[in-house]
């Protein structure tokens, strides 16, 4: 005897909290067209039907300061400096407007203070209930 376990509960629970504790952000993806079609190589448009964003509640957990060497290339470089980031652990709720969306780490947080980096995405669905995306951040 089979029977399907309703996740309705849980995502309204996690949807409570998250909206509790969270923060509204901007997740936004670039256009991949080129601002200059003669020099794809350039970065991509800043604007434009490609660019994708929507605002989400987050919650930001475990937030750290870590050193990541950057080393200077090149002719008179100073060597090894060290660039201070931070990384974090990022609940973000899976509202309507993200269910067509796959937030991957072509996708960056906008928190209004600092640009964050995605560098894992991973949803939560059990029973393929999309609860929220688990993200690990980097800015």
């Amino acid at each position: 005897m089979s029977t399907t376990f309703d996740y309705s509960t849980l995502l309204e629970t996690a949807q409570s909290l998250i909206s509790q504790f969270g923060r509204t952000v901007t997740l936004v993806r670039q256009s991949d067209v080129p601002a200059d079609p003669l020099r794809p190589w350039g970065a991509p448009a800043t604007t434009g039907t490609d660019t994708v964003s929507a605002e989400v509640l987050a919650v930001f957990l475990g937030t750290d300061r870590g050193a990541f060497p950057d080393v200077s290339a090149g002719r008179g470089g100073s060597g090894q400096t060290n660039v201070e980031q931070k990384t974090s652990r990022v609940l973000v709720a899976a509202d309507a407007s993200l269910f067509a969306l796959e937030i991957g780490p072509e996708w960056r947080i906008d928190d209004g203070a600092r640009l964050w980096d995605i560098v894992t995405s991973e949803p939560v669905q059990p029973g393929g209930t999309l609860i929220y995306y688990d993200l690990e951040v980097r800015g």
